[in-house]
């Protein structure tokens, strides 16, 4: 009902972005006398909002960033599987700064905690899967590097790329099949900070599957 007002642009907004819910007006036709005017595809002028903001606590964000205020409910209907790249034994890219070592894996998971608290500010529901009790987000120009990262499932993250691929594969499809019945829609991404040659540069840029219109548009919407 209410994405018919939006196309029809009696509403102004589409409701999953605003909240509002718009309700048609109410009456009872066995109690309307004969000189009552009929009522139809009126809109009632009180809009009904879902209750927020809520509070959120999640330890992984670190001591300063734990706590999380939910303030929209527009990603409500989303899941989100957030992997940062390499972890654990592998690093990924090493890169050196001012005489630090910049190892790929810390930056990665700090862009993703942050991506995965802004989410649930949103309203998604999100799953980190890769963790590190003793990271949070961090505010220092340069991380410090560690091997501390796991999977969700508490096992350790396995140094050969194809065995570390296919864990979080087996992961993602088994919390995909759990969570099917919500009937939200999911998504999984991957974030990775990758070294590039002093004469190349790219920014952000994203991969989608081979002839997934879905996934290309939404690499596209999020450029």
């Amino acid at each position: 009902y209410n994405m018919n007002l939006f196309r029809k642009k009696i509403k102004n907004s589409d409701y999953k972005i605003d909240q509002e819910i718009w309700l048609p007006l109410s009456f009872d036709n066995e109690k309307s006398n004969e000189n009552s005017e009929k009522i139809t595809n009126k809109i009632d002028n009180k809009k009904i909002k879902e209750n927020i903001p809520r509070n959120i606590v999640e330890p992984l964000f670190g001591e300063k960033y734990k706590n999380v205020t939910v303030s929209s409910n527009s990603l409500s209907n989303c899941i989100f599987y957030l992997i940062s790249g390499h972890g654990g034994p592998d690093p990924g890219a090493i890169g050196y700064k001012d005489g630090n070592e910049l190892h790929e894996d810390e930056y990665a998971y700090d862009v993703t905690l942050r991506f995965a608290r802004k989410l649930m500010e949103n309203g998604a529901e999100v799953y980190i899967i890769v963790q590190d009790e003793n990271d949070g987000i961090r505010d220092e120009k340069y991380l410090n590097n560690s091997s501390n990262e796991y999977h969700i499932n508490k096992k350790p993250i396995p140094l050969i790329q194809k065995d570390r691929l296919s864990e979080r594969i087996i992961i993602i499809n088994d919390l995909y099949n759990q969570n099917k019945s919500k009937n939200k829609k999911q998504y999984c991404v991957e974030i990775h900070v990758d070294s590039r040659y002093t004469g190349q540069k790219v920014d952000i840029f994203f991969y989608y599957q081979n002839a997934n219109s879905e996934g290309k548009k939404l690499a596209n919407a999020l450029m």
